[in-house]
């Protein structure tokens, strides 16, 4: 890592340069902010609210759309993932396992068992 500290003097001048830069444009009398207040600002809110319901609608059009069987994919879908990242952290160095736990035993399939009463 001969190049190291270049990066490092690279990130620590582009840190200063953008809170310079932040100061100098967003401070309550520059007139970029001054426009940023009265143009954008406003119509900012309105777009993300409705960027949220279009968003909510499509993806109440694509569920309404699809068959049953592929309604019912998505759950299997979610278990693959959650298996999967399980399986990550069972593979990192120093992961606890999980203890095993022993089911109860299954009652009798024909005639009752011993607790029930004759």
């Amino acid at each position: 890592m001969e190049n190291g500290w270049k990066l490092v003097v690279i990130l620590v001048l582009a840190a200063v340069a953008g809170v310079l830069l932040r100061h100098r444009f967003l401070t309550g009398d520059a007139p970029l902010r001054h426009w940023f207040d009265t143009r954008v600002a406003p119509l900012g809110g309105k777009l993300f609210t409705a960027f949220c319901f279009l968003t909510l609608a499509a993806w109440i059009a694509l569920w309404a759309v699809a068959s049953p069987e592929e309604r019912a994919r998505l759950p299997g879908e979610f278990q693959k993932v959650l298996r999967s990242m399980e399986w990550g952290q069972k593979d990192k160095p120093g992961a606890a396992v999980p203890e095993t736990v022993t089911p109860p035993p299954a009652p009798p399939v024909h005639g009752p068992g011993p607790e029930t009463p004759k």
